[in-house]
């Protein structure tokens, strides 16, 4: 897990290695982190530069004492994961390298995501394993501990075991402080309800579903069947709430109250909701142009384009408009 369980020394020299070598296997860019998979020697390895864009702006002085901050932040988070027992890679180096930081992490296979789009019949599996797997975070980590349980953050070989991938921007309770994004917002609002959103079950939750129907509506099945790996107690409770959620009865109201429905509320996760419910495409490439329009303009994260919130959910409401 950490980077103690090799020689610090020998991953520095697989790292170093990776860059000078032109044995890179792929490249890709998150919200968070540009990503490069490469090759070192027989070993496959995955390094993550978060957020480097925010550290080359900072004077000398003050970006060394924000990366050494938030590695330590994010070593606090993966060392919490491992401790409610989310499975985790079995190497996840942190380091600083030129001033910024850079993680180093085994490569575990294919990201969840990829794997049920291209396998669509082993949701069926991926499903369970994945709420399995941070079931115990979600009854003892709850307010301490976060998660964003999307499918591409899970990693998978066979589709029968996962790993949770992605531990950057950490979302954990440290030193009295949540962090929930990077940057992290200093608007309080937004701070207590991305806690709702990522350090609850119920959040969580609803998160996976909606990572799942915003791909194929007809994937909330197995989702609920997947919830049978929680203890009863959580599970009566994520399935009643779930059902009280103002998506279960959109589709039942006309087109005036689904607009007022819509402009009724900025939460993040029921805006999302009602849109996968209303959006009619099955799976395919149109529903996730849109759906990805339907993430973007919603979230609460700074966005990249540099509009504020409110431009972004007025732009979310001209979206939504031809599928009231």
């Amino acid at each position: 897990m950490k980077g103690g369980s090799m020689e610090t020394a020998k991953l520095l020299k697989l790292f170093g290695a990776a860059l000078s070598e032109p044995r890179v296997r792929w490249r890709r860019s998150s919200r968070y982190a540009e990503i490069i998979g490469v090759e070192c020697g027989n070993d496959q390895w995955v390094i993550k530069l978060p957020s480097q864009g925010v550290f080359q702006h900072l004077p000398d002085a003050e970006r060394s004492q924000a990366v050494e901050h938030i590695n330590g932040v994010t070593e606090f988070f993966r060392d919490e994961l491992a401790r409610h027992d989310v499975p985790l890679p079995s190497v996840y180096g942190i380091y600083s390298v030129n001033v910024c930081p850079v993680h180093l992490v085994s490569d575990e296979g294919e990201d969840c995501m990829s794997f049920v789009q291209r396998c669509p019949e082993r949701v069926r599996s991926v499903l369970p394993a994945i709420v399995g797997a941070i079931s115990k975070l979600l009854v003892e980590g709850q307010r301490c501990v976060g998660i964003d349980a999307r499918l591409s953050n899970f990693a998978t070989r066979d589709g029968d075991l996962v790993v949770y991938i992605d531990i950057f921007p950490p979302l954990v309770l440290h030193e009295g402080k949540y962090w929930v994004h990077y940057p992290n917002p200093s608007d309080a609002a937004i701070v207590a309800a991305e806690v709702e959103r990522k350090f609850t079950p119920l959040g969580v939750l609803r998160r996976l579903r909606f990572d799942l129907m915003a791909v194929d509506p007809d994937w909330e099945a197995p989702f609920a069947h997947s919830l049978d790996r929680l203890p009863d107690s959580l599970r009566c409770f994520v399935r009643s709430a779930l059902e009280s959620l103002p998506d279960s009865r959109v589709l039942s109201l006309d087109a005036r109250q689904r607009l007022a429905l819509l402009e009724g509320t900025t939460d993040v996760d029921t805006l999302r909701e009602l849109a996968i419910r209303l959006i009619p495409y099955p799976a395919g490439a149109i529903r996730q142009r849109i759906m990805e329009a339907v993430f973007d303009n919603t979230s609460q994260a700074a966005a990249a384009d540099a509009k504020t919130r409110e431009e972004r959910l007025q732009k979310f409401l001209e979206l939504m408009r031809p599928f009231l």
